[in-house]
Formats: structure tokens, C-alpha cells, sequence
């Protein structure tokens, strides 16, 4: 158990390291305008009791169901919503459960390694290599959660698929694995799912078991089952948003280059590729881990060769994810190449601790001393040449990968290479973010990261549904104590601080809701909001603000210098950011979410029960009036139904996106019943089922060949092998 134990250790202190200069570290860009808001209210939702389908305050951004990336479906993404949610210190938070991830990644790739035949302590120092890898920290790490949690369920998924089909797990293991992996919402998960399926395809045609690959096809359909609630949701929504017709093509946007690769053992290697803002990347992000390149004179290539039959499938997973790395800068909805590196990486390691577990070569030593300088060289040369004008770093990452491959050459024992490749993975991480302190590639947001002054802040400040006219073009250096983060908020914090607002962070967003508002996918607006709140939208009678039922408007006041609201509306706050306007008379029914009735038709009342549900009693008089519509403070997501009187009538999209209901005429007291309910939804819990029915049948029929296996074969290795479970192939221990 030590070196499993030590590797943690070392992941925990790597993990750590980054906290020193900057305590938000992980608390960045996409994690802080996206994934806080929606983590707290899911588990705000799940301890009331609630599964959070759909939360209309959060406007573009509450449609969970459809956002797919929330993670709801998946049982450990909520465990630790759940569990950071008493912290009052978001940043604190997420950096824990991100900690948990980054455990569970060093974990899956140790035990993976494991099964393809390496010994422990090589398996322990590609587990924490790759935990601690530049992309793994300084991009999913920092930014996008669900990108790290594809990274962690990943290996674990294909340990335990691989496991099964040797015959010394279960399958249910693998089922519970793959489940986890697919129901993170992120595509590049599914991606990741078929990808181990097709490795471990390709490893069992390659080792003669053909009648293996049912079991694969029980765990593929399985997958597809449950991937059907998780993104159908996603693909039927797709069509009021910005995914709406993802086309496959080439900018060179965050896409590598074969000569990039060769910066994975530099340690302050920043690739010039083009990322966020015209920017090239800022971050270490193609390096793995400074003793990969520099050690492949050393390994014992004849003998991880002659076994190339038993890891075929891991190199069969390394160049599916090279070719698409080194791919178009989109394909489909699948977009950004660089985001796939942690997966090369996998494969990649996992071979290394394979060859490592034969051994190092000791003979002809000048020769591979010589080529293993040139390697080092080349690395720096490479850090060099995309940045000239960084050499003191590129020199020092020369020396110091030299001084560390040398240590590492002097010693003889796993155990004692583990300690060197520890040492040099902390010392580097201590090198990387005194240069690099954090990833300036992504947004740097500096929100406040008390809920409960973000709440103190806001609650009761913003009464009812709030339009805030902001942009990131702020008048000065934000500080969360005194800036203007106490005045405005970007992403899903307003959630956060229980203000309803239409700023919001979503990754569909609502086409026609965002152009009325000159929206960005993280909130923001442009100028133009101010003036469109006060006109009629077109062919439309009422303001945009009635429409929308808005009762305070907030504006930053550098991009709208001296806002004077119109009549009806007073101004009750301004303060060195913004300008504060409310409402003078209240909002018509105010439990409900009618905005404006047309001439024609008379309202007794409006209640909204919950979110996903709303009750109308009107009337229609004689048919003389024209104008029979509701138009609805909520956004006309695909999924609502609404009837009169028992009778279906379709759902209209109104303007700005809003949800518009025509009556027939003639009508007397008449009840109009709007619900919500996810397109696919009936469809994804169908298929869930069936799902769960078939799983069932592969642990009942897996069950019953294990135990017919054990009675025929005395001492075979049962499924409740330890971590410590000696590698397979002992002729690979070195």
C-alpha cells in the first residue's frame, strides 16, 4: 500500500502548491462564472429535496437539464456538491473538490498502469505525473471542472473494463464506472467512453479472444442507454441556442502541433498556441512530465515490444487522441483539440510504466547519456523558439530537468526513483507558478468568494427580477473588498446571492432571448441593453421591461455614462460603479409569471406552482378584440406544454425568447395550465430503465460464469484483488 499512499501524498502537496500565490487558484475563470453558481444550487436543490430541473430565476442559465454539463445525473459530482456546500468560502470549496478529483485521477492512471502489467512504484509515478501534468493543473484544474472529472473517471473506467475481460473483476464495476464517466454531461466523456471501448476492442481482436467482445457491446449499449437523459435534453434545446448547427472546421483555435508535442518534458515550455482573446497559451500546457522524453534511451524497448499484443489497446487509445489533437480545430460539437491532451496523456503514461517496469538499460551508457543531452537540448530549444524573449526560463528548465535526470540515472530501486520523480514534480510545480502564477490564458473574474458576503451584498438590494447593463470593461482594478463586485456580478454568482436575474452563464444560451439583450455567454451585455429595455420590441405594443417583468435595472455606468431611466421608473441607488433603478409600481400578479395580456382577454388570476408549472383563469369576452395572447416572463425553452381547458394548444416563442401562449375566443373562465417538462425527458427515463434491466442481466450472467470459473479452476484470482495486487505479467516487474 506505500506506493499508492505516497503518491497521494505527493498529488496532495502538488495540489497545494499553486494555493501559495494565489488562494482563488482553482477558483477561476469557468469553475467561478459557472460552475459555483450552479454546484450551489443543485445542492441547495438535492437538501431541500428537489431535483433541479429547471430554475427560472437563473434565466438562460437555469435550464440544467439541457445545460447537460451540471453533472446532476452523476451520484460523486453531487456528493461533493453536496458536501463543500456548508462552506461558507466558495474558493475554499471547489478547491476541495477539485482536490478529490485530482486524487481519483492519480488513482484510475495508477491502477491502470497496474493492469497492463506495470509494478507499483512505476505505477505510482505515472499516477502522480499525470495528476500534477501542466494541462491537468493549470486548465481543467484551474477552469473547467468537468474537464478534470472525464480526466479522473476515465482511467478508472478502463481499469475496470480491462479487469472484467481478464477475469479478475466484476463487471458491474465497470458499469458503475462507465455510468460515472457518461453522466458527467460533458460530451468529451462519451468521447472518452468510446474510446476505451474501441482500445479494449482492438487489444482483444489483437490478443485472438473475439468471444469477449459481447461483454463490450453490453457495456457500449448500456452507456448509450443512460447517455440518452443525460444529452438528448441537450441535443432537442440545442435548437433555440448557440450549439445550433456546430459545423467541422479549421482556425488553428487551441489546436497543437506535432512539434508541440515535443515541449512534454520541458517544464517551462509555453507553446505559441492561439487561445482566448488572440492570446498565445500562457500556461505550461503540453507538459507531462520532465522524465518521458529524456528516459527513452534508457528503456528496454525489445521487451515492451515483444509484448506489444498484452498494451496494443493502450496504444490503440494514444493514436485515436494524437490524430485528434493534432485534428481540426472543430469537429461537430467536439471542439478545441487541446482539450483532448489529457487523454494522449494517459495512454502515453500508462506504456511508460509498462516499459519502466522492465528496467533500464545500463549498457552503452556514453551513447544513451549523449542522446538523452540531445533530447534535453531539444527541449529547450523548443522553449526557446516560441519564446525568445523567456530564455533565462528556458535555461532554467534546462538545468534543472538535467540536474533531474541525472539524479534519476544514479539510483537503482522503484522506490527510489519514485522519490526523485516526486521531488522534481513538486520543484517543478514550485517553478511553474513562480512564473506562471496562474493561467492568464482564461478569464480572471476576481469575484468575492464569501457566499455570505456576496449574499450581505445583494440580497434585499435587487428586489424582484433584476436586468443588470454591465461588461467586463470596468473602470478600474477589482478588488472583491471595495470594487465593483459589490455593486454588479458576472456569470451564475447572482444565483448565489438569491437575486433573480437574466445574467447568467450558460453554454446554450437562448438565441433569440441573448440578441435582444446583446447577451454573452457569461452574462455580460453591451451598451445597447439600456436603450432596448425602454422601446417596444417589434410588432410589439409594451416595453421590453414589461415584457420581461423587470423591476430593478442595474447599469454600470462606464459603458452607459449618465443612464436616465423614463417615467415610471425611480432612481435608488448610485454608487462610484453603477446606478441603481426600481420600479415604481408593482408588478401585476405577483405570484405568478404573466408579463402582458392582450386587449382581448381578461385575467382572474395567475399562480405559479414551482418552476416548472403555472395556472391561468381567464376570459376572452365576445371575439371583438383582436388580441388574445400571454406573454410569460420565461423563456420558451422546447418542453413546454400548455392546454385550455384540457384542450393542448401550442406554445408560442415570443419576443425576446419569452413564452407566448394564443387563446381561442370565446373563452369563460377559462384555465390555462402551463407545464415544463425536458424534451427526450420521457424517452431518457425509458431508456434509463432499460439501461438498469439490461446492467442487471450482465452482473446476473457475469456472476454465474465466475462462479462456474472457480469451481473448474482452483485458485484463480477472485475480484477482491487489493490496490496491491501483484502485476499480471511477472516476467515485467524488472
Amino acid at each position: 500500500m506505500l506506493p499508492p499512499v505516497l503518491m497521494l501524498l505527493v498529488v496532495a502537496i502538488g495540489v497545494a502548491v499553486p494555493l501559495r500565490n494565489d488562494r482563488g487558484f482553482y477558483y477561476w475563470d469557468d469553475t467561478a462564472a459557472a460552475a459555483v453558481g450552479v454546484w450551489q444550487r443543485i445542492a441547495d436543490q438535492v437538501l431541500s429535496g428537489t431535483f433541479p430541473i429547471l430554475q427560472l430565476d437563473m434565466w438562460r442559465g437555469g435550464n440544467f437539464v439541457a445545460e447537460a454539463a451540471t453533472g446532476m445525473f452523476n451520484p460523486v459530482m453531487v456528493a461533493l456538491m453536496v458536501a463543500i456546500h456548508p462552506l461558507d468560502n466558495l474558493a475554499i470549496g471547489i478547491t476541495l473538490a477539485k482536490g478529490v478529483l485530482f486524487a481519483l485521477v492519480a488513482l484510475g492512471v495508477y491502477l491502470l498502469a497496474r493492469e497492463y502489467g506495470a509494478t507499483r512504484w512505476p505505477a505510482a509515478i505515472v499516477g502522480a505525473s499525470m495528476a500534477l501534468s501542466g494541462y491537468t493543473v493549470f486548465m481543467d484544474g484551474t477552469s473547467w471542472v468537468n474537464g478534470l472529472a472525464i480526466t479522473a473517471f476515465t482511467p478508472w473506467l478502463w481499469w475496470a473494463a480491462r479487469r472484467h475481460l481478464e477475469g479478475r473483476g466484476s463487471i458491474w464495476v465497470a458499469l458503475v464506472a462507465g455510468y460515472l464517466l457518461v453522466s458527467t454531461g460533458n460530451p468529451y466523456g462519451v468521447l472518452a467512453f468510446a474510446a476505451v471501448m474501441g482500445a479494449l476492442g482492438v487489444e482483444t481482436l489483437v490478443r485472438r479472444r473475439p468471444r469477449k467482445l459481447w461483454w463490450l457491446g453490453g457495456q457500449i449499449v448500456v452507456a448509450a442507454l443512460t447517455a440518452v437523459i443525460v444529452y438528448l435534453p441537450f441535443l432537442l434545446t440545442s435548437t433555440v441556442g448557440s450549439r445550433a448547427g456546430s459545423v467541422t472546421g479549421n482556425d488553428e483555435f487551441f489546436a497543437p502541433g506535432l512539434s508541440d508535442l515535443l515541449g512534454m518534458s520541458s517544464p517551462t515550455f509555453q507553446p505559441y498556441i492561439t487561445m482566448f482573446g488572440g492570446n498565445p497559451m500562457s500556461f505550461p500546457g503540453l507538459y507531462l512530465a520532465w522524465f518521458l522524453l529524456p528516459l527513452i534511451p534508457w528503456l528496454r524497448w525489445r521487451s515492451l515490444v515483444a509484448r506489444w499484443p498484452a498494451w496494443s489497446g493502450a496504444a490503440a487509445f494514444g493514436v485515436f487522441y494524437l490524430l485528434l489533437v493534432l485534428g481540426p480545430s472543430q469537429i461537430w460539437m467536439f471542439r478545441w483539440p487541446a482539450r483532448l491532451l489529457p487523454f494522449l496523456a494517459i495512454a502515453i503514461f500508462v506504456i511508460f510504466a509498462v516499459a519502466l517496469t522492465a528496467g533500464l538499460a545500463r549498457d552503452r551508457v556514453r551513447l544513451r547519456a549523449w542522446l538523452t543531452t540531445a533530447i534535453v537540448l531539444l527541449g529547450a530549444w523548443q522553449t526557446f523558439s516560441d519564446r525568445p524573449n523567456q530564455y533565462v526560463w528556458a535555461v532554467a528548465g534546462l538545468i534543472g530537468v538535467a540536474a533531474l535526470m541525472y539524479a534519476f540515472l544514479k539510483v537503482r530501486s522503484g522506490a527510489q526513483w519514485f522519490a526523485v520523480v516526486a521531488v522534481g514534480a513538486i520543484g517543478v510545480l514550485l517553478v511553474q507558478t513562480h512564473w506562471m502564477p496562474v493561467n492568464r490564458s482564461v478569464a480572471d473574474y476576481q469575484f468575492p468568494q464569501s457566499r455570505s458576503e456576496i449574499q450581505e451584498s445583494f440580497a434585499g438590494r435587487y428586489e424582484g427580477m433584476t436586468v443588470q447593463v454591465a461588461n467586463r470593461t470596468l473602470p478600474n482594478e477589482l478588488e472583491t473588498g471595495d470594487g465593483a463586485w459589490r455593486d454588479i456580478l458576472f456569470g451564475n454568482l447572482y444565483s448565489v446571492s438569491g437575486v433573480e436575474s437574466t445574467t447568467a452563464y450558460s453554454g446554450i444560451g437562448f438565441t433569440k432571448h441573448d440578441n435582444a439583450l446583446c447577451l454573452t455567454y457569461f452574462g455580460g451585455t453591451c451598451p445597447g441593453a439600456w436603450d432596448a429595455l425602454w422601446e417596444n420590441p417589434e410588432g410589439e405594443d409594451e416595453q421590453l421591461a414589461d415584457l420581461l417583468r423587470v423591476e430593478t435595472v442595474v447599469v454600470l455606468l462606464n459603458i452607459v455614462p449618465d443612464p436616465v431611466a423614463p417615467e415610471g421608473w425611480t432612481q435608488v441607488d448610485e454608487t462610484d460603479f453603477v446606478r441603481v433603478f426600481h420600479r415604481d409600481e408593482p408588478i401585476p400578479f405577483p405570484d405568478g409569471r404573466l408579463s402582458i395580456a392582450g386587449d382581448a382577454v381578461d385575467v382572474s388570476s395567475d399562480v405559479s406552482t414551482g418552476d416548472r408549472a403555472e395556472r391561468v383563469v381567464v376570459s376572452t369576452g365576445d371575439g371583438t378584440a383582436q388580441d388574445r395572447s400571454l406573454t410569460f416572463s420565461r423563456l420558451a425553452w422546447p418542453g413546454y406544454t400548455v392546454t385550455v381547458d384540457g384542450t393542448p394548444v401550442e406554445p408560442i416563442t415570443g419576443p425576446a425568447g419569452l413564452l407566448r401562449v394564443e387563446l381561442p375566443a370565446g373563452l369563460t373562465d377559462a384555465e390555462v395550465e402551463i407545464s415544463f417538462l425536458p424534451p427526450g425527458w420521457t424517452a431518457g427515463v425509458a431508456a434509463l430503465g432499460l439501461a438498469a434491466a439490461i446492467a442487471v442481466g450482465l452482473v446476473v450472467v457475469d456472476g454465474v460464469q465466475r462462479r462456474r470459473s472457480r469451481r473448474s479452476v482452483r485458485g484463480a484470482t477472485t475480484e477482491d484483488a487489493t490496490l496491491d495486487q501483484p502485476a499480471p505479467d511477472a516476467s515485467l516487474r524488472g
